[in-house]
């Protein structure tokens, strides 16, 4: 009995989804709930540091920026624009080399990462000092948390190619669950752990979220015969494709971080708290767009990227508008119904007893600017976009659509 229980809920994680739609709701329901769990880690930590400690919250979103641009830039640019349509390619012919194809980009990606992440860390403090205009002592604290983060992110590079395999291979259901437990893992740092180590709590909450990120998908890689491995062949042909498709697309994110880049700049100089309500206004905005951009396009990256290679676009086209007119149906009403409800929203959200009625409104005041973005940005944000970078004539670059 109990046999059959482990064998039923091994097929269940490990099922294969072959509907565009099906994965889109596996995907966007696990958005969902990982949104929520989002808005209740954000909303513990408005309670345990906004109430006079909202300088260190400021310092701790502000740490996320060096190496989450890092990650965006070698990380994503590689996977999003490259790495999953090449894998399905190489396990058309033979899943044990798409398996030494992954093995090889993750090497070679995670390399990189690691000599960066290491300068980095190195370097945090004068880095922390260009991106925001903070006092001396909370550049120390946040050149400390940057070097934190960085270790979380090293960790989310081996995740994020376990992503790609499964999510090229149709399993969904785990790379959808994985932030569920990121966010749990920060919650249970900050819960536990925020009155012996103050705002560094957040950040031992990251690294534990990462690693629990990346251990909810080992099974399941397993299960379809995918060893996750160090393989040091930086001139396989593919990872030289890869390397060689990554600049469109990275440029394209390197400019949406230029934007974080400023926005923290910027934000650093107003008065202690303006850079976390900026935060919590940022995520009511990116939920919709994770929710209905994200999940569709992902959902139906894989479909795209086998269509990709071939001679007739026709079915490729179709699917690629259909994918974009339903991200369109579901994010304009969101957009509408967050633009007339923000400030109950906020409140809802982040309402705690140390976060002010006066912070409410402002926040509401940033959300209302953003809401009008989300439509756009919930397609641009698409990474089936990126696919047509595989194209011989490709009609977009991720650049020109920023």
């Amino acid at each position: 009995m109990v046999q059959k229980f482990f064998r039923a809920s091994q097929d269940f994680f490990n099922r294969k989804s072959n509907n565009i739609l099906s994965a889109a709701a596996i995907i966007g329901v696990s958005y969902l709930a990982s949104a929520l769990l989002g808005l209740i880690r954000n909303r513990l930590l408005a309670t345990r540091f906004f109430g006079g400690l909202e300088g260190d919250l400021d310092v701790y979103f502000a740490a996320f920026v060096i190496p989450d641009t890092i990650f965006q830039l070698l990380v994503v640019g590689a996977i999003s624009a490259a790495f999953i349509p090449i894998y399905q390619e190489y396990s058309q012919k033979s899943e044990e080399e798409a398996h030494d194809l992954a093995n090889s980009a993750l090497t070679t990606i995670g390399f990189f990462f690691f000599i960066i992440s290491a300068l980095v860390a190195i370097f945090a403090r004068p880095l922390s000092g260009i991106i925001a205009h903070f006092p001396p002592e909370k550049l120390d604290l946040m050149a400390n948390l940057v070097r934190l983060m960085a270790v979380a992110q090293l960790l989310f590079t081996v995740s994020a190619f376990l992503t790609g395999v499964l999510q090229s291979q149709r399993r969904f259901l785990m790379p959808a669950i994985a932030p569920l437990l990121y966010n749990f893992g920060t919650i249970i740092g900050v819960f536990f752990l925020s009155p012996t180590l103050g705002i560094y709590s957040a950040a031992v909450g990251v690294v534990l979220g990462s690693v629990l990120h990346v251990l909810i998908q080992v099974p399941t890689a397993l299960a379809i015969g995918y060893r996750p491995g160090i393989k040091i062949a930086p001139k396989h042909p593919g990872v030289l494709t890869m390397l060689r498709l990554m600049p469109p697309r990275s440029l394209a994110l390197g400019l949406d971080q230029i934007e974080r880049w400023v926005a923290v700049n910027l934000t650093s100089l107003l008065a202690a708290g303006s850079l976390s309500i900026f935060n919590f206004a940022r995520q009511l905005y990116v939920l919709p767009i994770s929710l209905f951009g994200v999940s569709l396009s992902q959902a139906s990256f894989p479909a795209l990227a086998e269509e990709a290679g071939s001679s007739d676009k026709t079915k490729f086209k179709s699917i690629l508008s259909k994918s974009i007119l339903q991200i369109f149906f579901f994010a304009l009403p969101a957009s509408i119904l967050i633009l007339i409800l923000r400030v109950p929203l906020v409140r809802i959200a982040f309402g705690a007893r140390s976060f002010p009625w006066e912070a409410t409104l402002t926040t509401g005041r940033a959300l209302a600017f953003l809401a009008l973005t989300i439509a756009p940005q919930a397609v641009v944000h698409s990474p089936a976009l990126s696919t047509l970078l595989r194209t011989p004539k490709p009609r977009f670059t991720p650049a020109l659509s920023l």
